[in-house]
């Protein structure tokens, strides 16, 4: 994320259920032209099941958040508690 480029929401698609309200920023490091996701709920009670895609992706994610912060493989799914965020890295 520091070397990256805020670039909004270009390149990433975040799904939740319920059309439920979900922030989500996507930021590309133009050195390895990996992109990384962070998407945000902002219920300050319920959590939210999100699915991330990224265009062009070759593989899977890396994901960490507060209460996970050492990066784990992910599918991009994930359930995010209630006033939490998840980063989503490109492989």
């Amino acid at each position: 994320l520091w070397d990256g480029e805020f670039v909004n929401t270009v390149g990433a698609k975040v799904k939740v259920k319920n059309e439920v309200k979900v922030y989500y920023s996507v930021f590309i490091n133009h050195k390895t032209g990996k992109k990384a996701i962070v998407v945000a709920n902002p219920s300050y009670d319920q959590p939210i099941n999100v699915e991330v895609e990224l265009e062009n992706s070759k593989g899977g994610f890396l994901m960490a958040s507060p209460e996970i912060p050492q990066a784990k493989e992910s599918n991009g799914k994930i359930e995010i508690s209630a006033l939490s965020a998840v980063v989503f890295m490109e492989k």
